[in-house]
């Protein structure tokens, strides 16, 4: 059995939320020990690429049975091969693999720090698994906090096609924002939100509100990453002076801005990956949130221009507190 597939099935059926991040830093160190030389010059986010391509390949070549694959591995493990790679790709360390550093580079720096970040506190903030917030966590969901996560404005797939898949993700989320909310007030009429009614719940880790109210979090925050992504782009874009391709990410932008009365700040630098930050792995992505929170909680709270000693309408359009 490959060592990618053995490591992974081992980490799959041994990891817990709390030590995700310290497992997945001490099976990667035994995988790059046990890596061929040619291997281990590759850089280390190609490292990783390769075992995440070698394992779904793998899975797409030997589907579960039990007179195969069956007698080395239960299916909800199999089924749970790429939780590994998904993990060190999104970078749950304090120093993640990237572009820069080769794969031996990399085997050094995890050994060095393995240890010393097994001891940090997880400070977790998961929501329960029975929780409508966990429960209307869907894949779209975690695939756009991974794409925040290994955004890469450089990288030769970022192109047309990307950026229109980009654009689609981002009008999935507002069909699904208005939705939620059209959802909870229809099912709780006398109990009727707004947006900053959702802002409020994220602000104040609120995880056992109905299941309409619990999806508008999400998709909010989905939102605000994408946000965050948008601008990444748009700020590459204007080092190359790439004019038709800011223009492009602008009007997505704009168009969550006409839809939604989120503040322009908070959308366009002040998303964050909520798993990341949720779980207690990596201190800057709680730096983030604690930002784009205290972001929220001002504009909650100040609620006319003048108590915001702003010189206009701090609000994207009228009518911004009629709910859906």
């Amino acid at each position: 059995m490959p060592p990618a597939v053995v490591y992974s099935a081992y980490f799959a059926n041994t990891r817990y939320t709390n030590e995700a991040t310290a497992e997945a830093l001490e099976v990667a160190y035994k995988l790059l020990q046990r890596s061929q030389d040619a291997e281990k010059k590759c850089s280390g986010w190609e490292f990783i690429s390769k075992g995440s391509r070698f394992v779904k390949v793998f899975a797409s070549r030997c589907p579960h049975e039990d007179a195969m694959m069956g007698l080395f591995m239960d299916k909800e493990i199999y089924d749970r091969l790429d939780e590994l790679w998904i993990v060190l790709s999104k970078g749950h360390f304090p120093e993640p693999f990237d572009d820069r550093a080769s794969a031996a580079e990399s085997e050094a720096k995890i050994r060095n720090m393995k240890q010393r970040f097994r001891g940090t506190p997880s400070f977790n903030t998961d929501p329960s698994a029975t929780s409508w917030l966990a429960v209307t966590r869907t894949a779209e969901y975690f695939k756009v906090m991974d794409e925040l996560t290994k955004v890469n404005p450089k990288s030769p797939s970022d192109n047309d096609s990307y950026l229109k898949a980009v654009k689609h993700m981002v009008e999935i989320q507002m069909r699904h924002l208005g939705h939620a909310l059209r959802y909870h007030n229809e099912q709780n009429p006398s109990n009727q939100i707004i947006l900053q009614d959702v802002m409020k719940d994220v602000i104040t880790f609120e995880t056992n509100q109905p299941r309409g109210r619990s999806a508008a979090q999400n998709h909010f925050l989905c939102l605000l990453a994408l946000g965050t992504t948008i601008e990444r782009h748009k700020t590459s874009a204007r080092g190359d002076g790439n004019l038709a391709k800011i223009s492009f990410l602008s009007e997505i932008q704009f168009s969550i801005l006409k839809a939604f009365d989120i503040p322009q700040g908070v959308l366009i630098g002040q998303g964050y990956n909520v798993s990341i930050a949720d779980e207690g792995a990596r201190y800057t992505e709680k730096e983030r949130r604690h930002a784009c929170h205290s972001s929220l909680k001002d504009f909650t709270t100040t609620m006319t221009a003048t108590q915001g000693g702003t010189g206009g309408d701090m609000h994207n359009f009228d009518n911004w507190d009629v709910p859906l």
